[in-house]
C-alpha cells in the first residue's frame, strides 16, 4: 500500500499543477485579447506530438523526450524527475516568423514500479514447520519474526487455526508485508493425533463384498475410507483381471499418526454373465410339402468362453400330414448357467401334391358321324380334398364332321 505521506505529496503536485494550468491558460487568452503573437494550439494544426500525450514511467525509469513536429521554430519547457513519483507537464512552444506562439503539453506521470528491486522481509518461524500435538492437548501459538532492512515492528499475519479436540492435519499460513509491497510467507503444520488408548482407524469400505462383477466390463475401484478422519492415506493392493473369471482379493491398509494400522479387504468375483448366442442354420421361415418327411436343419451356437454347448430343440410341433403353420424353437445354456435368447424357425406345411384325373373310358374312342356325342368323363383324386370338381376345358367334337377332336379335363385342389 502506498504511504499517506506519498498520497498527500501527490495530492498537493495535483492541485498546484492544475493551478499552474489554469494561470498559463488565463494568461494565453489575456494575451489574446491584448496580443495576437501568442496563441494556443488546441486543434495540432501547428504543433504535433511525438508519441503519446501523457506517459507514464515507473519509478527509476529514465525518461526520453520525444519532442514534437512543427515548421516553426520550437523550444520544449519543463523536466521529469523519474526518481520521483508525481505527475509533470512538458509544454512545447512553437514560434513563426511572424513571432506569433503556439503551445502544446505532455503529461508524465512517474509511478511506484510493479516490482520492487528492494529485496522482501525475512520471515523466521519459532519453533519447528511441523508440530505433533496428542488430542485434546493445548496449542500455544510459537509465532514467527519478521527481519525487514527498512521497516522495523512488522505486523505478522496468521492465517488459520488449529482445533485439537479433533483429530487432523492444520496449516497455519504466515505472511507479513513491508511498507514498499514486499511480502514474505512461511507455512506451519500441526498434526493432531489420537492419544495411546484410543482405538486403531475405523477403516470401511465403500460399497460391499463379495460383490460379482460382469467378465470383460471395466473394473471400478470404490476405495475405502476412515469415517472421522477425510485426510487419511489408504493404501490399495490387489488386482482384479476383467477378463478372467475368477475370485479376486484387494486389500486395503491405512496408518495413523501414532502408527496403529487398520487393514480390511474385499472380494470381487469375476463371473460369466454374457448368454451364448443361437444362429439359425438356414431360414427363419420356411415351405415344406405336405406328406414329405421334415428333417430340421438345426442351429448353430457361440460363447464368450465355453467353446462346446450344445442346442436343444425345446419344441417342434410340425406334423408333416396337415398344412399349417409350426414353430421349432432353439434354446442353449452355458456352463455359468447364462441362457441363450430363444431363436425360432417357422415351418409351414403346404399341400404341394396337384390332383389326379383319370379318365371314365378310353382315353382314345371313335365315334360315329352324325350321331350326338355324350362324354363319358373323369373323376379326380386329392391327397386332401375328397371334393374336387373336374372341368372340361376343351371340347372340340363336331359329330358331323369327320376327324380327330380333343376332350380336354382339368382339376384344381
Amino acid at each position: 500500500m502506498k504511504s499517506l505521506h506519498h498520497v498527500v505529496q501527490r495530492s498537493l503536485f495535483n492541485l498546484i499543477l492544475m493551478g499552474l494550468s489554469l494561470f498559463v491558460l488565463a494568461c494565453n487568452s489575456s494575451s489574446k485579447a491584448t496580443d495576437s503573437n501568442h496563441k494556443v494550439d488546441q486543434e495540432s494544426e501547428v504543433i504535433a506530438l511525438r508519441g503519446a500525450a501523457t506517459i507514464t514511467l515507473s519509478q527509476g525509469e529514465p525518461y526520453t523526450e520525444l519532442g514534437a513536429i512543427t515548421d516553426a521554430n520550437l523550444s520544449i519547457h519543463g523536466g521529469v524527475d523519474s526518481n520521483t513519483r508525481g505527475t509533470y507537464l512538458i509544454t512545447y512552444k512553437a514560434t513563426d516568423n511572424e513571432n506569433n506562439s503556439y503551445y502544446k503539453t505532455r503529461t508524465i506521470i512517474v509511478e511506484r514500479p510493479t516490482q520492487s528491486d528492494k529485496p522482501s522481509p525475512v520471515l523466521l518461524l519459532n519453533g519447528k514447520a511441523t508440530m505433533t500435538l496428542i488430542k485434546d492437548m493445548d496449542y500455544v501459538e510459537p509465532n514467527a519474526v519478521a527481519i525487514d532492512d527498512k521497516d522495523s515492528n512488522l505486523k505478522i499475519a496468521i492465517n488459520g487455526s488449529v482445533d485439537t479436540s479433533k483429530v487432523g492435519i492444520y496449516t497455519l499460513l504466515y505472511s507479513v508485508t513491508d511498507s514498499d509491497e514486499n511480502s514474505s510467507t512461511k507455512t506451519r503444520t500441526v498434526i493432531v493425533v489420537p492419544s495411546s488408548d484410543s482405538p486403531p482407524p475405523d477403516l470401511k469400505l465403500r460399497g460391499k463384498t463379495p460383490f460379482e462383477h460382469k467378465q470383460n466390463n471395466e473394473y471400478l475401484e470404490l476405495g475405502a475410507y476412515v469415517p472421522n478422519d477425510p485426510k487419511a492415506i489408504i493404501k490399495i493392493t490387489g488386482e482384479v483381471n476383467k477378463d478372467k473369471i475368477g475370485s479376486y482379493i484387494i486389500t486395503y491398509t491405512t496408518t495413523d499418526a501414532v502408527n496403529r494400522s487398520a487393514k480390511i479387504t474385499r472380494t470381487i468375483n469375476v463371473v460369466d454373465q454374457t448368454p451364448p448366442v443361437i444362429t439359425l442354420i438356414g431360414e427363419a421361415s420356411i415351405s415344406h410339402n405336405q406328406g414329405d418327411e421334415y428333417t430340421d436343419l438345426g442351429a448353430k451356437v457361440t460363447d464368450n468362453n465355453d467353446k462346446e454347448i450344445t442346442v436343444t430343440i425345446k419344441e417342434n410341433s410340425v406334423n408333416k400330414d396337415k398344412t399349417g403353420s409350426y414353430k421349432v424353437i432353439y434354446s442353449a445354456e452355458d456352463k455359468a448357467g447364462n441362457k441363450a435368447d430363444e431363436i425360432t424357425r417357422i415351418v409351414n406345411v403346404v399341400d404341394q401334391t396337384p390332383p389326379v384325373i383319370k379318365l371314365i373310358g378310353d382315353s382314345t374312342i371313335s365315334h360315329k358321324q352324325g350321331e350326338d356325342y355324350t362324354d363319358l368323363g373323369a373323376t379326380v383324386a386329392d391327397n386332401n380334398d375328397k371334393e374336387i370338381a373336374v372341368t372340361i376345358k376343351e371340347n372340340s367334337v363336331n359329330k358331323d364332321k369327320t376327324g380327330t377332336y380333343k376332350v380336354i379335363y382339368s382339376a384344381e385342389d
